[in-house]
């Protein structure tokens, strides 16, 4: 049985994702407070052939 992990974090804490188109080697940094929210705003950029974009999210820990 798996255990139930509550963490902690601050509601106005925000991410930084990339929007990044692979054919043209464009790279967009948002911020964002979730996934949701980066998806509302890819959206808004009304970008044409959607299937050339890809995102990324970076992680709070990263390697020094």
């Amino acid at each position: 049985m798996s255990k139930l992990r509550v963490v902690e974090t601050d509601e106005l804490e925000s991410s930084v994702y990339l929007f990044q188109n692979t054919k043209h080697n464009i790279n967009i940094f948002v911020d964002a407070a979730s996934y949701n929210d980066a998806m509302i705003k890819f959206d808004l950029c009304e970008f044409k052939n959607r299937t050339e974009w890809k995102i990324f999210v970076e992680c709070g820990d990263q390697p020094a």
